[in-house]
């Protein structure tokens, strides 16, 4: 039995570093995944927007270079062959197609192409990382799963893509109770006994904790962990070819009927076989719920290897920046469509000043006197209506409050003033209103334009 508190020591230490390591990756990760569904805006901009009453448009070019690529994967996709390895004789052949036409048949039925499909588009071009998962289920067939950038973690020394030198990985998924005792029926009870996580500070990507606890969701996670193990090995001496000493016991008594140890002795008394004890590799499963431990073993699937596949963009494994190691297909397109987005919007804003530049109306006349407030850019300066006939366009001027709206280029200023003081219009304003066939009761004058006032 493990000791409890020390696995969940170690799973947290090398959950704590492994999430360090690539904590920038998957906030770049985040922001692609964002681009592509189409929230492309930043915070800081739309709250600007609504300060200011107007609307940002999102012309998505993103998205459609997506649907082509993976489209295109779809209708080229390549199938599953099984091939046979070195030199080999027509009947292994014919064993190889037979296997693939198994593995064809189930990848099929059990919608593994679909799956890699679904990987390729949001691995490799959305997101940068997924995961292809590979399980058998309670009737022994395979089934095919996908789990998202946010949902597992990678050793951070991985250099292969294959995933040979990678020493952990850790997954994280909020599941129900009846799932969790599904997927570990030996812990049932348990799982009845384990108190609800309503806060943690593991998998920040995947919502909010208490939300999830509220939904009666539990925190599912899996450690896996690459080890080694000595094992006894029989090898045949004229043929090269090696077997555990356990197969070799399965195979003694399927062939001859009997397993018991004079008998697998006297099989070993051959002089073209001989037995040894080698180090081979195995992966060893680790589950907790809410962080709790649960249940460790060898991997449930009986092989010496995880279940995984990696999916991935961009990856260049010498890059010492995660998020530059590896990049998704989006990276490369958010600054062209951050970029295509900020022109059409500074278009319109534009297009919208500048209609309400040449409206020429007092404020009081306005059916809301807020629509005053929502033009594009512009920054609104509000004067008394009712000054003192004597009271000088100058003196009214500097006695403008500016209203809390977030200045902006070109900044627009609206003037107005009593029709009893339009003897005192600086000459050269009243020019300007003249040439611009612009009223002078009340108007919009461009930052350029108020030299005219001072």
């Amino acid at each position: 039995m493990p000791n409890d508190a020390t696995t969940k020591s170690e799973f947290h230490d090398v959950y704590g570093i492994n999430d360090t390591a690539w904590k920038p990756f998957n906030e770049q990760a985040c922001l692609d995944n964002d681009f592509a569904l189409k929230a492309q805006h930043s915070h800081e901009e739309m709250q600007r927007a609504d300060q200011q009453g107007r609307i940002l448009h999102t012309i998505d070019k993103i998205g459609r270079q997506i649907n082509l690529l993976h489209g295109y994967e779809i209708r080229n996709r390549h199938i599953l062959k099984i091939g046979p390895q070195g030199n080999y004789e027509q009947n292994e052949d014919q064993a190889c197609n037979q296997h693939t036409g198994v593995v064809m048949a189930g990848m099929a039925i059990r919608g593994g192409y679909h799956v890699l499909s679904e990987a390729f588009r949001w691995g490799v071009l959305t997101q940068g990382s997924n995961l292809i998962e590979t399980w058998r289920d309670r009737n022994g067939l395979l089934q095919y799963g996908r789990l998202g950038w946010n949902e597992f973690l990678l050793d951070h020394g991985l250099t292969k893509s294959d995933l040979s030198d990678c020493g952990d990985i850790l997954t994280g998924q909020w599941i129900s109770s009846e799932k969790a005792k599904m997927l570990v029926p030996t812990e049932a009870s348990e799982i009845e006994k384990i108190k609800p996580l309503t806060h943690t500070s593991r998998w920040p990507f995947q919502g909010v904790p208490s939300q999830m606890n509220k939904a009666g969701k539990r925190m599912f996670e899996q450690w896996w962990h690459r080890t080694t193990e000595e094992v006894d090995v029989v090898q045949n001496k004229v043929s090269g070819a090696k077997m555990t000493f356990e197969k070799f016991q399965k195979d003694a008594l399927k062939e001859f009927g009997r397993d018991d140890k004079d008998f697998i002795n006297l099989l070993l008394n051959q002089p073209f076989l001989v037995k040894f004890r080698e180090v081979k590799d195995k992966v060893k499963l680790t589950i907790f719920l809410d962080d709790e431990f649960l249940w460790e073993g060898d991997n449930p699937m009986k092989i010496r290897d995880y279940n995984y596949t990696w999916v991935h963009g961009m990856w260049c494994p010498e890059c010492p920046r995660t998020e530059l190691k590896l990049q998704s297909f989006v990276r490369g397109q958010r600054d062209p469509q951050r970029m295509y987005n900020r022109k059409i919007n500074q278009a319109m804003d534009i297009i919208e000043s500048q209609i309400q530049g040449v409206r020429m109306t007092r404020s009081k006349y306005l059916m809301n006197p807020e629509d005053a407030y929502k033009s594009g850019q512009s920054i609104n300066l509000k004067v008394d209506n009712e000054p003192p006939d004597e009271t000088l366009l100058r003196e009214i001027f500097s006695q403008v409050p500016v209203s809390e709206v977030q200045q902006m280029t070109p900044a627009v200023y609206l003037l107005e003033w009593s029709p009893g003081t339009l003897e005192n219009v600086p000459p050269a304003c009243r020019e300007y209103c003249e040439r611009e066939d612009v009223a002078l009761d009340a108007m919009w004058l461009l930052e350029e334009h108020c030299m005219f006032l001072s």
